[in-house]
């Protein structure tokens, strides 16, 4: 089974919304073929309860709270795993 890095704007879980129904698919779908390293943010204090239901289809989750700037996000979220040991790069 290979590694997946896969990104999202939003945890993709309750799939209760049209962008989050999308990404809990294509998340379980994905699962099913590959490692996944998810990397998330969350834009809602509520939204917190749900990481352990998404860690159930993923290798990895890094999860940030939206407060920052978009590059700031970007930044943080990529300074959280180490991607040299994790792909190689």
């Amino acid at each position: 089974m290979q590694d997946l890095l896969y990104l999202t704007h939003r945890i993709p879980y309750p799939p209760n919304k049209g962008d989050k129904i999308r990404s809990f698919h294509l998340l379980q779908h994905l699962s099913k073929r590959y490692r996944i390293y998810l990397g998330t943010f969350i834009d809602d204090e509520k939204d917190w309860q749900y990481v352990d239901a998404v860690k159930n289809y993923c290798q990895d989750v890094c999860t940030v709270l939206t407060f920052y700037g978009v590059s700031t996000k970007c930044i943080i979220l990529l300074s959280k795993w180490d991607l040299q040991h994790i792909y190689g790069i």
